[in-house]
């Protein structure tokens, strides 16, 4: 339903245009990141040095302020239908589950996910991680059945072509259940496991003249700064258990 809403240039901006937006803004962009503490004020997970900004209020370099720390799983829905071309996204069925929720969890798992030289590495952890990307890929396979395409950029074309035909009572229903049950899950998370390749256009940046990769440098630096492998394995078995639910 927010896409109903949403201007379709915003939904289909991409990093290249934040990095030439936020080019001249970097003392704003430090002070946003302390101000909130490197938290993303969507779905509340902490990541320092791997956050990005949200323009909350407009996109409009001539219009400043309104920047908020946001993680880049939940940037991306932000901006979907530039995250769908780029394969970050994968619609899954979760109407029990929040996307904020989901968000996190995909964060768990992408960070059980260790590096190539098997550093940073709880097996314990991984195999819950590895256990929440299969129920994803069921959840996703309950979408297809339902709709035709777990891809959501054909559901994010349908939303817009019917957008201005959206006065019909069967399309606003219909638009109104996907809403409910179709949720979004970040590619970068299936890195955990072994058959998926590094998703290098799924978690990255834009670093002036091409996307970087970070995936590696995220894992090893999030180990060493952020937790320890005990509460992030708790953290999981908690996220397992909702999934289950």
């Amino acid at each position: 339903m927010e896409l109903l809403e949403m201007p379709a240039d915003i939904a289909a901006l991409g990093a290249r245009m934040h990095a030439v937006l936020i080019r001249n803004r970097g003392r704003e962009l430090q002070e946003c990141f302390r101000r909130d503490d490197w938290t993303c004020h969507s779905c509340g997970f902490r990541f320092r040095g791997f956050m990005e900004v949200d323009h909350t209020i407009s996109h409009d370099p001539r219009q400043p302020g309104g920047l908020r720390t946001i993680c880049q799983f939940c940037h991306n829905l932000r901006h979907p239908v530039w995250s769908a071309l780029r394969g970050r996204l994968r619609m899954i069925w979760a109407p029990s589950l929040s996307q904020e929720a989901l968000n996190r969890m995909a964060w768990l798992a992408l960070l059980a996910s260790g590096d190539r030289a098997g550093k940073y590495v709880d097996h314990e952890l991984a195999d819950a991680a590895n256990e929440i990307v299969a129920a994803t890929r069921r959840r996703e396979s309950i979408v297809a059945s339902i709709l035709g395409t777990s891809h959501p950029g054909g559901l994010f074309e349908a939303v817009f072509s019917v957008g201005p035909l959206c006065g019909s009572s069967d399309r606003m229903i219909a638009l109104k259940l996907i809403g409910r049950s179709v949720r979004f899950w970040p590619v970068a998370a299936d890195r955990i496991q072994s058959q998926v390749a590094d998703p290098s256009a799924s978690f990255s940046f834009w670093d002036g003249c091409r996307f970087t990769d970070i995936a590696e440098l995220a894992v090893s630096e999030y180990w060493k700064r952020e937790r320890t492998v005990d509460e992030l394995r708790r953290l999981c078995a908690a996220h397992q258990a909702e999934i289950d639910a």
